[in-house]
């Protein structure tokens, strides 16, 4: 999968590893044109972010805080997407059916997990493996505050997107979510999700005893 930087140079890259890691935002941003095997593909995308609790780099007012990483997905718990994958091995078990019928990703936000960093040829940071933490590892508090953007008409927050960064902005006002969003309403919204794998839905029941999220 794909990671993308915001388009600064000189942004410090996280160190190459295995880290224990907290996811700490989401943001849903809507269906992207791709190419795919010389072929135009479209699909509806998130982004995931997580922190590095012991990795700290120095922020431009000269403090310390975590290292973060990001990672496309598509969104789809199909049983070949990438998400479908990490999370699994994330969770260190399976998804039932019913579970996969309403799968709420914001679920993960605030739960640890050792995420695998290399670096590209560019030297960029990228998530290469998301898996689950060692038995008995400790990771320290979440550092950064959670965020969770969606761009479902009964979900969405103008607020949240007004603090983003104008790269994902921009990524985002080219969606026909975006469009469906600031378009006059012409009746109630439906809702019913509109593809196969409705995760971004209603809630799935899970026994947070014996699965993290």
């Amino acid at each position: 999968m794909k990671i993308s930087d915001s388009g600064s140079s000189d942004f410090q890259q996280a160190p190459i590893g295995n880290h224990p890691a907290r996811c700490f935002k989401i943001i849903d941003i809507g269906t992207q044109e791709g190419e795919w095997q010389g072929k135009s593909l479209a699909r509806r995308q998130i982004v995931v972010f997580w922190e590095l609790c012991n990795e700290l780099m120095e922020t431009k007012e000269g403090k310390k805080a975590p290292f973060q990483v990001s990672k496309w997905y598509t969104a789809s718990l199909n049983e070949k997407a990438t998400l479908r994958a990490d999370l699994v091995n994330w969770r260190g078990r399976q998804f039932t059916q019913e579970e996969l019928m309403g799968f709420d990703i914001q679920n993960i936000i605030g739960k640890p997990c050792l995420v695998s960093v290399v670096h590209n040829e560019n030297g960029k940071a990228k998530v290469s493996a998301v898996s689950a933490l060692p038995k008995g590892m400790e990771v320290p508090p979440q550092a950064n505050p959670s965020f969770y953007l969606s761009l479902e008409p009964d979900e969405f927050d103008r607020a949240k997107f007004d603090s983003l960064h104008d790269f994902w902005k921009g990524k985002i006002q080219d969606t026909p979510e975006w469009h469906k969003l600031n378009s006059p309403k012409k009746g109630p919204v439906s809702n019913k999700p509109t593809h196969d794998d409705p995760f971004l839905d209603a809630a799935g029941n899970f026994d947070a005893e014996t699965i993290p999220f």
